[in-house]
């Protein structure tokens, strides 16, 4: 419990495995990534458990996540993105460690803006991206303290670029 003195900073290790796949077709892309996360904490005491931030929810030590992200999304000719993204975790640990579902799942809309996009930039595809979702199942979202209705708020802004195809037209 926060202000409970049972805080404490904690340092460990963290593999992860991603698997992605994306497709488009047209002015329509679909953007599937999963992550599988397996974590060694150097927890004090007897815990077993930490809250991890990134994927909001309670995970054993040394227990695996899996995180999911599926996009669907259309894109315009003059820069516009819009879609949905539905997001779902899951915290891979037994009944002794913790009370809390194992699941997560949200889902919304996204927008985007896409200034341009010239082949073979250093600096190309600037985006500004906004995600806003909703919680479906959550351990600790239930509604009895803080409203379901306020949702999840990503604002993101990206770019890539080819520093090799760059440096090769000067």
């Amino acid at each position: 419990t926060e202000g409970s003195g049972n805080e404490y900073a904690t340092m460990g290790s963290l593999l992860t495995l991603s698997a992605l796949f994306q497709a488009k077709f047209g002015p329509f892309a679909i953007r599937d990534r999963a992550n599988l996360f397996r974590y060694d904490m150097d927890l004090h005491r007897n815990d077993t458990v930490f809250y991890n931030q990134y994927i909001d929810y309670l995970v054993k030590d040394g227990g695996f996540t899996l995180t999911n992200d599926l996009d669907l999304l259309y894109f315009s000719d003059f820069g516009l993105i819009a879609g949905a993204r539905y997001s779902l975790g899951v915290a891979f640990h037994d009944d002794s460690d913790t009370d809390a579902a194992e699941l997560t799942q949200r889902v919304g809309p996204v927008l985007g803006y896409r200034f341009f996009d010239e082949y073979g930039a250093a600096f190309n595809q600037p985006t500004v991206l906004l995600l806003v979702q909703w919680w479906l199942t959550h351990p600790y979202r239930t509604g009895d303290e803080v409203s379901q209705a306020i949702p999840y708020i990503a604002l993101a802004f990206s770019f890539n670029g080819d520093l090799w195809t760059s440096t090769q037209r000067n």
